[in-house]
């Protein structure tokens, strides 16, 4: 029978307490729970109850729970918890006609069961060296994306609040912005298969009210704006010569959603050879499965997932000097694009023999 644990936080210290919530879902979906309900701030209907805030996660069944609970994983973890909030916590029963519980996130990711440890087996996981020369790379927090009215849309507010921070960060040091929006030709001779998998993409034309930006972001005069067509920020556009010409060595990307646009970007972005951050709370879908499924996979082999105020912190230490904004240092990080470029076609088959 499926269980649900059911928790009441009382957050003590946010700064370490944003570092547990940003390592547990990795521990959850390496364990196929679900998050039905994560935060949000509670408002009594009737009575006072007093909760704080509210967290629910799904289960098999009660031995799952406990399975999860003292899992080394997530025992690693509860010791930061507990020196940063304050919880309550109950486990109860779901309906006896309830649908099973869905499928886990590990099965989600490569399409058959993967133990924690064959994870471990593979040495997954380990940290990029930042570099000193960063952008942020905010992809689709279009009006299409962000307005729960639109078709493709999820009511991102906190994402977006989360996004314009780290943006105000990286505008007070100089460095570089980047936004994409996507949208087809009205003819949609554009589109390839992409109306075939979902017609509503008709609603996404360039130019068209779901391509505007959310106007949330503050985007300025000289951040550009780059169309794409294909879920990757990188694939025919002009993104990578952007930030070859700006000699950009590490990339903070944010936007929507997690499980398609963002981690195609992201593993293009790991393909030219380009660190990567991904403040997870810079980033949001349509469901939590394939949210916290994709962040799973992608800290594990592509890039580093992190918090909003980690992103900050390392915008606001990498800011502009003369060092890094010299000529030689420019010249020097186009050469190591051009290389990361060439090699990544190599791999593609994309030069013929002759010039490899």
């Amino acid at each position: 029978m499926t269980a649900y644990l059911i928790s009441d936080v009382r957050v003590l210290d946010e700064d370490a307490f944003a570092q547990y919530a940003a390592r547990v879902p990795a521990v959850l979906a390496a364990h196929g729970v679900e998050y039905v309900v994560r935060g949000g701030e509670p408002n009594d209907l009737e009575g006072e109850w007093g909760a704080r805030r509210i967290v629910v996660l799904r289960f098999r069944d009660r031995d799952h729970v406990q399975s999860w609970y003292h899992s080394e994983g997530y025992q690693q973890l509860v010791a930061l918890r507990a020196q940063s909030a304050e919880i309550r916590a109950v486990v109860v029963d779901g309906l006896e006609s309830e649908v099973g519980p869905s499928i886990p996130a590990e099965e989600m990711m490569n399409g058959e069961p993967s133990s924690p440890e064959s994870y471990v087996r593979a040495s997954f996981g380990g940290q990029l060296r930042r570099g000193g020369r960063p952008a942020v790379l905010v992809v689709d927090f279009t009006l299409g994306f962000t307005d729960p009215s639109s078709s493709f849309g999820a009511d991102m507010t906190a994402e977006v609040s989360a996004t314009r921070r780290v943006l105000d960060a990286a505008r007070e040091r100089g460095h570089l912005v980047i936004f994409t929006t996507v949208g087809y030709h009205p003819t949609y001779k554009d589109a390839g298969v992409a109306l075939q998998k979902a017609p509503k993409g008709t609603e996404l034309v360039a130019g068209g009210p779901s391509s505007i930006l959310d106007p949330r972001l503050g985007r300025r005069d000289d951040e550009i704006v780059v169309l794409k067509r294909a879920p990757s920020a990188l694939f025919g556009t002009s993104v990578p010569a952007v930030l070859m010409a700006h000699a950009i060595d590490t990339v903070v990307l944010c936007g929507a959603v997690t499980s398609g646009c963002i981690r195609a970007t992201c593993v293009d972005l790991y393909s030219y050879g380009l660190p990567t951050l991904v403040p997870r709370d810079c980033v949001g879908d349509r469901a939590v499965a394939p949210h916290e499924a994709n962040l799973f996979d992608m800290q594990a082999k592509y890039a580093d997932v992190v918090t909003s105020g980690d992103a900050i912190s390392y915008l606001e230490a990498a800011g502009l000097t003369e060092a890094n904004s010299s000529p030689v240092r420019r010249r020097r990080a186009r050469s190591l694009w051009a290389i990361r470029a060439r090699s990544s076609a190599q791999r593609r088959g994309r030069l013929p023999t002759w010039k490899r």
